[in-house]
């Protein structure tokens, strides 16, 4: 029977390496980019290293709005190489209005860190797309540093910093000019409620043609508008009276306000002759290096910042306003296709179908969501999981798999610069990239370093299978691109600090921990409450076994029971031990257990 079973575990084992053979294979066809070496750094490969750690070759790039359109074409490229991405954000601020407690539900969580992902800004994403070459042996992996700022078509996005957060970033060589020359985004959505206001407002011009469109909301001019107003309606609609075929057009000042820009519109809507009148923002007019005339204002190919538009009223057939009407549309288009920005590399990680991979990562899941889907997250957990599921292929946090694996670095925890030290970082070496061990706390470098310590868990996970199903022998070539099978009991849990949840689990909708012993503890009284005295707690429990205490302030706690060998004691078997002890029996206490409390406070799940 031993031997059946492990003949079946050396059976899969070799499936597995089938697998990471097929994919060795197609990663090691010619590549279609050609990255530039003068904005790359080389990660030399040392091979003194055990092959347990992963050692990269990698190149690094900054971007900027001016770059983006470039950057993003070779992240398509190398996308459709890669065999995961790795990713980390740099944000203005992660202060929340409630602080965690140790026994918060998931949805209690969620809501905290929804706050914080709704309110403040992502400045950075660092993305990394790791690329297995066959030839090496080794992944290399391709880095972009993106700062990114709203779009001009967000305009009215109000944000949050964090006083503390900004002078973090900035000591960290964060380039707050860069920031503002940043690669701009939108929201899914949002994109889509532009778009649809393009196609309405095309088809509402079309429309005046033939008499119909869109029906102003006002009189054209407001009865208390100032004089200069008035005087502009009145001379807007002498010269809309005299507007024919091959007439001048009729040129408005420039840089109006708002409301005087409105005037004109509704005035224009109401004049008899709409169909053949078109509004337009031109270049305005220039000198000449004569000095004597002026150069007559043009139709710019992308739309003007405000305090640069001149508006001008020309005459046009109806053959003439439909050239213009669907001029205007791909202008708009264009306009909002440069505005979604970073939105598209999101996209390009959606349509990849490999896996995504970051460090302690619910909260750039959130901030990923918040500026790239949507501005407002979902009300509850299980429907920020199911969206979730909807945008990305698989998901993995290092941090989690480190501690699944039982791995840690040289202080015993899982920090990311310390894990990327203990996995191979220390021994790698980036040319051009100021600082010892590259630029920390840049999101680029960053997520370089989340994808370095995955390639090294990863292939621990596979030494790990590896060594319990034959006894420590190996059974693959070292060489080979580690299969995400061996890590597939990681997959879609992100990690959550500081409660008795381990991970936040993408895949599981309604996550209920088990807290049958955990049990909430107040001191009673109408007055001035005695406060709770956690020792003579300990005394009156100690014969149901080791437990932990958790204040939630000087008269209340969570008493939880750890002997998990042990059913959960009753709530009146704990009562009469305090009573039998005679302590605190004056005020005596109310003891509920979780379950009790939750559905009290009306806590969901």
């Amino acid at each position: 029977m031993a031997t059946s079973r492990l003949l079946r575990q050396v059976i899969v084992l070799l499936l597995l390496e089938l697998l990471s053979c097929r994919a060795v294979f197609l990663s090691s066809r010619p590549s279609a980019f050609i990255l530039p070496p003068a904005v790359s750094h080389t990660v030399r490969r040392h091979k003194h290293l055990p092959p347990s750690q992963a050692v990269v070759q990698a190149q690094y790039e900054q971007v900027s709005r001016a770059t983006f359109p470039g950057v993003l074409e070779r992240i398509r490229c190398i996308g459709k190489e890669a065999a995961f991405f790795s990713l980390d954000t740099e944000f203005t601020g992660y202060k929340q209005d409630n602080r965690d407690e140790y026994f918060d539900t998931v949805q209690q969580r969620y809501i905290k860190k929804k706050g914080v992902a709704e309110n403040y800004l992502v400045v950075q994403m660092g993305l990394s797309a790791f690329v297995w070459d066959a030839a090496l042996g080794d992944y290399k992996a391709y880095t972009w540093n993106i700062h990114i700022y709203p779009s001009t078509l967000q305009s009215d996005r109000i944000f949050s910093c964090d006083a503390a957060s900004l002078s973090f970033l900035r000591s960290h060589n964060l380039d707050f000019n860069q920031w503002l020359d940043g690669v701009p985004f939108l929201a899914v959505d949002q994109e889509a409620s532009l778009r649809k206001q393009v196609e309405d407002q095309a088809e509402w011009d079309l429309k005046a043609s033939f008499g119909g469109g869109k029906k102003p909301t006002r009189s054209p001019l407001d009865p208390n508008a100032d004089a200069e107003t008035v005087e502009l309606h009145k001379r807007l609609s002498e010269a809309l009276d005299d507007l024919k075929p091959g007439s001048a057009p009729f040129l408005l000042p420039q840089g109006m306000q708002w409301f005087r820009k409105k005037m004109v519109e509704n005035t224009i809507w109401r004049h008899p002759r709409k169909a053949n009148l078109w509004l337009e923002a031109v270049v305005p007019p220039v000198a000449l290096s004569n000095g004597n005339e002026t150069a007559a204002p043009t139709t710019p190919p992308t739309p003007l910042p405000f305090h640069q538009q001149q508006l001008q009223v020309r005459y046009v057939t109806n053959d003439e306003r439909a050239t213009c009407v669907n001029m205007k549309k791909s202008r708009a288009i264009a306009e909002i296709e440069e505005a979604a920005g970073a939105m598209r590399i999101i996209q390009v990680v959606k349509d990849s179908g490999r896996p995504l991979i970051g460090h302690n990562f619910l909260l750039d899941l959130l901030f990923l969501y918040s500026h790239f889907v949507k501005p407002t997250l979902p009300d509850t957990a299980m429907g920020f999981k199911n969206k979730l599921q909807q945008l990305f292929p698989p998901i993995y946090d290092t941090k989690v798999l480190a501690k699944g694996l039982g791995v840690a670095d040289s202080q015993g925890d899982t920090n990311l610069e310390g894990l990327y030290k203990s996995e191979g970082g220390a021994e790698v070496e980036l040319e051009g990239v100021e600082g010892n061990g590259g630029a920390a706390h840049e999101a680029g470098h960053d997520a370089f370093m989340t994808g370095v310590v995955f390639a090294s868990l990863l292939r621990r996970a596979k030494s790990r299978v590896g060594e319990e199903a034959v006894s420590g022998a190996s059974v693959s070539s070292s060489n080979s691109m580690p299969s995400l099978a061996y890590a597939e009991e990681w997959a879609h849990k992100v990690f959550m600090r500081m409660t008795d949840v381990d991970t936040f689990e993408l895949r599981n909708f309604k996550q209920v921990p088990d807290r049958s012993r955990v049990f909430h503890v107040r001191t009673q009284g109408t007055a001035s409450l005695p406060l709770l005295q956690h020792r003579e707690l300990r005394e009156a429990f100690a014969s149901l076994g080791p437990l932990q205490i958790k204040a939630l302030g000087k008269h209340e706690a969570y008493v939880v029971f750890q002997d998990l060998t042990r059913p959960p004691p009753e709530v009146e078997m704990m009562k009469k031990l305090v009573v039998n002890l005679g302590s605190q029996a004056g005020g005596g206490l109310d003891i509920m257990t979780y379950e009790e409390r939750r559905v009290a406070l009306g806590i969901l799940w």
